[in-house]
């Protein structure tokens, strides 16, 4: 069975601003080269668990297909 690719994440901040509500800032790449896609995230909302790889591979595919970021460093 093939070994399921997710995206690295860098997590910049989570922060509980109000019960159930979180500030998350982080960034996804696809490598750890200086050429990989970077996609930055600053989000208000629900948590969502950045260890949990079918999230991450999600919105790696909504951030990608949408094309919001995705640029080289």
């Amino acid at each position: 069975m093939a070994r399921l690719w997710v995206p690295n994440v860098e997590i910049e901040s989570e922060e509980e601003m109000t019960e159930g509500v979180w500030h998350q800032k982080f960034i996804l790449t696809d490598g750890p080269h200086s050429m990989s896609r970077r996609y930055p995230v600053d989000r208000v909302g629900a948590k969502i668990d950045l260890t949990d790889p079918q999230a991450l591979l999600s919105i790696w595919k909504t951030l990608r297909e949408s094309g919001d970021g995705g640029n080289a460093d």
